[in-house]
């Protein structure tokens, strides 16, 4: 690595810890100051300066072979899905890497990220149990410096969005025409996985909201959004109607769960709905929660519970409703009698996550970067597990850093966070596995879902702005299955899935635009989206850009970028890797 090159990537870094800074600042649920508009609205800016200074150095660090695919042009680079491999990847070896990444200084953060992130795929053995990961909210401040370019875009944006489009440019290839890599992983192994490989999908926007969606959720015939704008909105899946607006909240909906009426009887009848109703339940930053009938848009029930929601999440066992808390709460309410069964200061932060996995109860939270698993006994929240020194099959410590998303599926919890790869965390073993999930190194993983033996997840790339979907068989093994990428979609902040028995698979994601993927026949149009096999997601994990593993910083100090330290937990040092908060 030639002393430009090492220039370059020092660039590279300090433009990224601008983007997440950026990022950082539209998370925050609150009106912006003058300076900080300022400074988000930069952000096209810094990316196309970003992209521009990937293609120089990734001209200078491949293969003549790799070369050949990026134009000269800056006009021809793909903003939407240009891949832009990790660079450690374009290095001719491990020990190569190694001595560059010294040249730079970063000679401490590599010793970390070696130690704790050198990791092979998961495999996982679980009994199934439905559960739904979730995303955190993202707030949009609108560059009015950026023209209006809705009419380059395939699919039709969300009303009121202020988040401007890219316009559609020329896909460049990492890999050459002429010379394709072997990757026998890559052809469908299985009827499920040439199923994947082979589905088109139809792509659609939902338009109703003033605002961005922040969580939904599918049931049956019925979609359901929740949004920034205050509102919850039904929409028919079929039609993709909007069928109702459900308005109540007076601050931003932060999530939505919907259940069929024969799987929450006891209190279908206690509302004195009918036996085809759904109950709609939501959540928001105004510290309600609220039950609602799908059929008739009636709001049923609401509960002031003294603190901004986050999440929402139906425990079966008891038929009780659970909500964490920005204040880190985790609680238990019986929504007929108003009654709050067990609560339990969970974490110090606010709750990213929470699922149920057969009778536990998992939460994670952002900030800490901390998971915990909970069982119900006498009415009461018993920890019994904290995600305190994790470790990897090769017993070498495993960081947490910000949990994005958060699935249970029998003893493995799988979670997003700031990182290129999904954690499958075995808690009752203590170990933690990889999933490869993007196609850089530096990117998040915002959100998760299951459907039956089928895991969907989201994947940002932070260089380019965009999202996309990879769907994983986690019958048995964890497989990488497909992509689904139409070039176009942002940030997605909340997915949900539902399949019939006749193959028709529709998958909703939620952010900027409130998206509908249905898997058509043939293609038909230009929002039609082949799925795709992406070479790196068959392959082993790769670890993360070493910015992306380190503790966050607000300031713009280059310097400070290197002072933090990834987090793990203080008061576990010196302990095992598992903390049982209570004895079972």
């Amino acid at each position: 690595m030639t002393t430009a090159d090492i220039s370059i990537y020092k660039q590279i870094r300090k433009l990224r810890k601008k983007l997440r800074q950026i990022e950082h600042l539209e998370s925050i649920d609150r009106d912006l100051s003058n300076e900080e508009v300022v400074k988000c609205m930069k952000k096209d800016s810094i990316r196309e300066e970003l992209l521009d200074l990937l293609q120089d150095y990734n001209a200078d660090n491949v293969s003549p072979v790799g070369e050949s695919d990026f134009n000269s042009t800056r006009s021809t680079i793909n903003v939407s899905c240009c891949d832009h491999n990790a660079l450690v990847t374009h290095v001719t070896s491990p020990q190569d890497r190694e001595s560059d990444l010294s040249l730079i200084e970063l000679t401490e953060e590599a010793a970390v990220d070696n130690s704790g992130d050198q990791e092979t795929n998961f495999n996982s053995n679980a009994d199934a149990d439905k559960s739904r990961g979730d995303a955190p909210i993202l707030v949009n401040v609108k560059d009015e410096n950026n023209g209006d370019d809705s009419g380059q875009q395939q699919t039709t944006t969300v009303t009121g969005s202020s988040f401007p489009a890219r316009p559609e440019q020329k896909r460049p290839s990492s890999v050459s025409p002429t010379k394709k890599p072997k990757d026998s992983s890559a052809k469908p192994q299985n009827s499920v996985a040439e199923k994947w490989r082979s589905s088109i999908f139809s792509v659609t926007a939902l338009e109703g909201h003033n605002d961005i969606t922040l969580a939904t959720d599918i049931c049956d015939k019925l979609i359901v959004s929740a949004s920034r704008d205050t509102t919850v909105k039904i929409w028919c899946m079929d039609s993709l109607r909007e069928l109702k607006s459900l308005g109540g909240h007076t601050g931003s909906v932060t999530d939505v769960l919907v259940k069929p009426y024969k799987e929450v009887p006891n209190l279908g009848a206690a509302f004195e709905v009918s036996d085809s109703d759904h109950l709609v339940f939501s959540v928001s930053t105004d510290c309600y929660l609220k039950v609602w009938s799908a059929d008739t848009g009636e709001q049923l029930q609401s509960i002031y519970t003294y603190s901004p929601i986050t999440k929402v999440c139906y425990y079966p066992e008891d038929g009780l409703i659970i909500t964490a808390s920005g204040g880190g709460k985790v609680e238990l309410w019986d929504v007929v009698t108003k009654e709050m069964v067990a609560s339990e200061h969970a974490h110090t932060e606010a709750v990213t996550g929470v699922c149920v996995s057969g009778k536990t109860i998992c939460s994670s939270c952002g900030i800490v970067g901390e998971i915990k698993v909970f069982e119900v006994r006498d009415r009461k929240l018993h920890c019994v597990f904290v995600s305190e020194n994790m470790k990897d099959a090769a017993g070498h410590a495993v960081p947490m850093r910000q949990v994005r998303s958060l699935l249970g599926r029998g003893d493995n919890l799988y979670y997003g966070d700031d990182g290129v790869n999904v954690k499958i965390m075995s808690w009752r073993q203590g170990l933690v596995k990889k999933l490869s999930n993007h196609k850089g190194e530096c990117g998040m993983t915002d959100a998760l879902c299951q459907c039956g033996d089928i895991m969907l997840t989201s994947a940002y790339d932070l260089d380019t702005g965009r999202g996309y979907l990879n769907v994983f068989d986690i019958s048995k093994e964890a497989v990488y299955l497909a992509t689904i990428d139409d070039g176009e979609t942002g940030r997605i902040l909340d997915l949900c899935c539902h399949a019939t028995e006749e193959g028709v698979i529709t998958i909703v994601t939620a952010g900027v635009d409130l998206l509908v993927w249905r898997k058509v026949a043939k293609k038909s149009g230009t929002n039609d989206v082949q799925a795709r096999v992406i070479p790196q997601l068959t392959q082993f994990a790769q670890n993360s850009d070493l910015e992306s593993e380190t503790e966050f910083s607000e300031t713009e100090d280059d310097a400070s970028s290197h002072s933090g330290s990834r987090r793990t937990s203080v008061q576990g040092q010196g302990q095992g890797w598992m903390s049982w908060c209570s004895l079972v």
